[in-house]
């Protein structure tokens, strides 16, 4: 049996991406569209931006976000809240071993003349699941560090340009360990950066446009050991047991991504209503792609063409807010294995060495639906102490068809995958002239809800890891990815 085909007959032989910047979350979902085969938690760690409506399931077709915004499309630094600096500690647990850590997000914004800026600065210790008692303090923890900046313009006529990049020193990434069945130490270590260029158009009414274009890349390393299985002979039982020895692999996972992504919101009406709608179009390279649970084997490369069309609703009147984004996400997918030598295949024919020997063709059609509303109430006349309520929900459906070819076996099959994600959230805010505090609170999960545990879509983030979970799973899907608790407090302060 050939290599290629113990690939293809492995339940989950391919894992194509882990995650970028990514944005598919709400806002990032906007940017950087992340294909997901399997239903694993990995965004969450990369919230690490502070978001005015993370308590709202992260509306924001019609809807500004203040502090979140400029992060996004950098030339929106020019409406940011000048002399803002905010500390925005939180805290994520993932079940079933998935994960989760603490984190202490730093930003801060500036303005001077027709310049704008902002920076953001985050420490992050994730939790691991070592397998053995007492194990060193690299195997229960991993330090992310994350460095964001952008500077915009304003031009004159409502119109403004912006750079921005992203930076990312990664020593782990939720949930790995768990692609890896079977090993008992894991070591990971890479980097993220993301460089963006945007532009927005204000009108007079509150007509906006903004565009964005941005160039991503995610490479990361993965260093498994697996420890020697011992299997008894099935027959007689005074023969010693057969003994797979203990091994290690590398695996690289690396992906580059060109963007384009165009917003546009408008006033409806006079009753405060507001319209919006956003396009966005990724293409995804994936040129290394790492052999989980598999030992030995050739890289599969591939590539991802993403794209998203979204409309979204939004009033705002005597302090109540309410915001509904629907958004849908048509993705293809090509991934393929190589023959590491000539192949003899199941006719007698020969695939050379480096011509493929199996091709996978995924179609997404993933729909995600947002709801959220808040209420500011003023605790004094003149308004200048407000508390406020937040509550959203979101629905992510992700449906996927897999077609794959077998050029050894000359087999092909076709396997239809579907789940959905819910997503609740809650936050409560007090603000004063000069300060503000919140918290908001959120609990994700997949397809398997139960009594313990319940779902909610993460808030928006402008990146994401390693731009998605691809997996040619050769069975019905039985992963699952748990469910994420997120607590975060966010404190403001206006300098000046």
């Amino acid at each position: 049996m050939t290599s290629s085909f113990v690939r293809l007959s492995a339940a989950y032989p391919r894992l194509l991406v882990l995650a970028l910047v990514a944005a598919l979350s709400a806002s990032a979902r906007a940017q950087l569209i992340t294909p997901r085969t399997i239903p694993i938690h990995q965004n969450q760690q990369f919230e690490i931006f502070p978001s005015d409506r993370a308590g709202m399931a992260g509306v924001s077709l019609a809807l500004d976000d203040s502090v979140l915004d400029p992060f996004v499309n950098p030339a929106k630094t020019a409406r940011a809240p000048a002399g803002l600096l905010q500390i925005s500690p939180f805290m994520h647990s993932v079940t079933l071993g998935g994960g989760g850590g603490r984190t202490i997000p730093l930003s801060g914004f500036l303005s001077s003349g027709g310049w704008s800026g902002a920076l953001l600065f985050s420490l992050q210790q994730l939790d691991r699941s070592p397998h053995v008692f007492n194990a060193p303090l690299s195997e229960r923890h991993a330090t992310n560090e994350y460095l964001v900046g952008t500077v915009a313009r304003r031009l004159g006529g409502g119109l403004a340009v912006g750079g921005g990049g992203y930076w990312s020193d990664l020593g782990g990434i939720d949930g790995v360990e768990r692609l890896y069945a079977g090993n008992d130490r894991l070591s990971e270590s890479g980097h993220q950066v993301d460089l963006r260029v945007g532009l927005t158009k204000d009108w007079d009414r509150g007509r906006t446009f903004a565009l964005l274009v941005l160039r991503d890349r995610f490479d990361m390393t993965h260093d498994v050991h697996y420890p020697p299985i011992y299997r008894q002979s099935p027959c007689c039982g005074n023969q010693p047991p057969n003994i797979a020895p203990a091994h290690d692999e590398q695996n690289v996972d690396r992906t580059s991504v060109w963007g384009i992504h165009s917003e546009y919101a408008t006033p409806v009406g006079a009753h405060g209503w507001r319209a919006g709608w956003l396009a966005t179009a990724n293409r995804l390279s994936h040129p290394r792609i790492p052999n989980y649970q598999i030992s030995n084997l050739p890289y599969d490369p591939g590539y991802t063409n993403a794209f998203n069309a979204g409309v979204g609703i939004a009033r705002v009147s005597h302090g109540t807010t309410l915001g509904i984004d629907l958004i849908l996400e048509p993705m293809w997918s090509h991934t393929w294995a190589e023959a590491v030598h000539d192949t003899m295949t199941a006719v007698d024919g020969v695939i050379r060495a480096g011509d493929r020997t199996v091709d996978n063709r995924f179609h997404f059609a993933n729909t995600l639906l947002r709801v959220g509303v808040s209420q500011d109430m003023p605790l004094t006349p003149d308004s200048s102490s407000t508390l406020g309520l937040q509550a959203g929900a979101g629905i992510y459906s992700i449906k996927y068809r897999l077609n794959q070819s077998d050029h050894v076996s000359y087999t092909s099959r076709t396997q239809d995958e579907n789940w959905m994600e819910w997503t609740p959230s809650v936050g409560v805010h007090f603000r004063t002239r000069d300060i503000r505090v919140s918290y908001d609170f959120s609990l994700t999960c997949g397809p398997n809800c139960n009594g313990q545990s319940s779902v909610f879509y993460p808030p928006p983030v402008a990146y994401t890891p390693g731009d998605g979970v691809i997996v040619a799973p050769s069975a019905p899907l039985t992963f699952d990815g748990g469910s994420v608790k997120t607590h975060r407090i966010t404190f403001s302060f206006r300098m000046r």
